[in-house]
C-alpha cells in the first residue's frame, strides 16, 4: 500500500511495511549494535548495487530509522526485541531519478518488509535477511 501525502513543495510517498528480523544463525545480537555510524548497502538481494549509487540504513536510540534508498529518503520508526526488529510506518520521498535507480531503489524498498532476520557478521557487516534466503548486506 502506498499513500501520497502532498504538502506545500514536498511530497512524501508512505510506504505500506511492517519488517520484523532477528539475529542469524549464532548468537544474539544487541540492538545497539545497529546504532552509529550510517551503514552504506553494498548489496539488494544478491545483485550488488550500481556503481556510484548510494543507499544508506541509519538507526537512532530513538526509534527512528531511515537513509537513502537510492533516488529517495527514507524514513520509518522501529522497535527491537532482541534481535527481532520491527519497522513501523516507513515513508519515502517521491524524487524521480535515472530508471535505473529507480528500480535498484524499488528492490530496496520492496524488500525491507520482509525482512525477518538480522546478524552482524564476523566482518562487521550488517545483513538482513529474509525467510527465503534475498539478503541487504550493508558496511560501516
Amino acid at each position: 500500500m502506498f499513500v501520497q501525502l502532498s504538502l506545500p513543495r514536498l511530497s512524501i510517498l508512505v510506504l505500506g511495511l511492517a519488517a520484523s528480523a532477528c539475529a542469524q544463525g549464532g548468537g544474539e545480537v544487541p540492538a545497539t549494535a545497529l546504532l552509529g555510524p550510517e551503514w552504506v548497502v553494498e548489496d539488494i538481494a544478491g545483485r550488488g548495487i550500481i556503481d556510484n549509487s548510494h543507499v544508506t540504513l541509519n538507526f537512532e536510540a530513538e526509534g527512528r530509522s531511515g537513509g537513502k534508498g537510492s533516488c529517495n529518503t527514507y524514513g520509518a520508526g522501529y522497535q527491537t526485541d532482541g534481535n527481532k526488529i520491527t519497522f513501523e510506518s516507513p515513508f519515502s520521498t517521491m524524487m524521480a531519478c535515472a530508471e535505473a535507480l529507480m528500480n535498484q531503489e524499488r528492490v530496496f524498498f520492496d524488500l525491507l518488509p520482509v525482512i525477518k532476520r538480522f546478524d552482524i557478521a564476523d566482518d562487521g557487516a550488517l545483513i538482513l535477511s529474509t525467510e527465503d534466503g534475498r539478503t541487504i548486506t550493508a558496511r560501516r
